[in-house]
């Protein structure tokens, strides 16, 4: 009765790392990466690359872009026709 039970509860484990967890893992990625997207939408950079770095590093190109300065302080007053 008891290696049924085992059998049942090793069974459940064997679906959820096969499947649940990859799934959750890619979920949570891609998470990072439409996030990191947004923020370098909102701080007038590339939103595309941004994502693609965030699909690649995670969290980290979340905090990367998140300390970031927006592009604006990087062009000179004067430039104001770009």
């Amino acid at each position: 009765m008891f290696t049924d039970y085992l059998n049942t509860l090793m069974g459940i484990n064997q679906f959820y790392l096969v499947l649940i967890i990859p799934i959750a893992i890619l979920m949570i990625i891609l998470i990072f990466a439409i996030l990191t997207a947004v923020v370098a939408h909102k701080k007038g950079r590339n939103a595309f690359g941004w994502f693609i770095l965030g699909l690649l590093t995670g969290p980290v190109g979340l905090a990367i872009i998140l300390v970031a300065l927006p592009i604006h302080y990087y062009i000179k007053s004067g430039d104001d026709d770009l």
